[in-house]
């Protein structure tokens, strides 16, 4: 067989089970539910918002979850030791650590953000509103409902 066909039939191959993968990752995307690794490491944004209460203020700490619960996000707001900014690698990685010090759990950024968009009362909010915060969290109105989980209630007569 020649090596162009074996590419070819790689290469469809691949591309098959990528989109495999990409419609699974969609359907879990789509049914709002939270993975197990997120339930472990999901609070309550009262909970954030009460833990950035109780940290000492102008604390980096306090600073950052003040970014991510209070403020409009920025292009960067830390620093390293050096003065420089972080990657986002690194700073995820800070993030990351300093969530699990402060809430005692595998809490994450993106979870900060799904426990903000769930503490709303998306019944009480415009298609305007929505569009704005989506807008302020530099994303779409169709990813701002996959970070919504929702709780599942089966209608009456289902």
């Amino acid at each position: 067989m020649p090596a162009s066909r074996k590419h070819r039939q790689a290469l469809s191959a691949w591309l098959e089970a990528s989109q495999q993968l990409d419609e699974q990752q969609q359907a879990r995307l789509k049914s709002n539910a939270p993975s197990a690794r997120q339930k472990r490491g999901y609070v309550e944004f009262a909970q954030v918002v009460k833990i950035r209460k109780a940290l000492r203020k102008g604390s980096r700490e306090r600073l950052m979850l003040a970014f991510y619960s209070m403020i409009p996000p920025l292009r960067w707001l830390f620093a390293t030791k050096d003065g420089e900014p972080y990657t986002a690698k690194n700073f995820s990685r800070w993030c990351c650590d300093t969530l699990r010090k402060l809430f005692g759990r595998p809490l994450t950024l993106t979870l900060l953000r799904h426990s903000y968009l769930n503490s709303m009362d998306w019944n009480r909010l415009t298609i305007s509103d929505q569009e704005e915060l989506a807008a302020a969290m530099c994303h779409s109105t169709e990813m701002q409902h996959t970070y919504r989980w929702m709780k599942r209630k089966r209608p009456v007569g289902l």
